[in-house]
């Protein structure tokens, strides 16, 4: 019988989640699609998306022409990024991107997977050096 009603509870949780995505797709469903089309030419390079309230998390891999395309694949739908990355190099990179008029926003995490070694000088550093004696 306990387990009939945890059977019962998770089908209830199940039937609220369905019912929930479901009101997602009806507030977010024109987003979803203009976004998912857009990133349709990375698609290979996306690791991992996440759906929450009104914020959708999409985390790519690649070089920096798959993050080039991530953010032309958001402004063009009138996304704006909350930050940019340097000039510096690095190893990744994460910034919201938010729409004026909406209220949905996506969290953009990439990281590289071009990263190299590259030695760019040498340097002398000053360490102490011990003995041991005995008296």
């Amino acid at each position: 019988m306990n387990l009939l009603k945890e059977l019962d509870s998770s089908i209830a949780a199940f039937q609220q989640q369905a019912i929930s995505y479901a009101d997602y797709r009806y507030d977010h469903g024109q987003d979803l699609n203009l976004v998912s089309e857009a990133f349709e030419s990375i698609k290979g390079n996306v690791i991992r998306v996440n759906i929450d309230t009104d914020c959708i998390d999409i985390a790519v891999t690649g070089d920096l022409g798959v993050l080039s395309a991530a953010f032309k694949a958001l402004r063009t739908h009138g996304f704006e990024p909350d930050d940019r990355p340097g000039i510096e190099l690095f190893t990744s990179f994460s910034t919201y991107f938010k729409h004026p008029q909406k209220k949905l926003k996506f969290w953009l995490s990439f990281s590289s997977s071009k990263c190299t070694r590259v030695k760019v000088g040498t340097k002398t550093e000053e360490v102490n050096v011990y003995e041991i004696t005995c008296e």
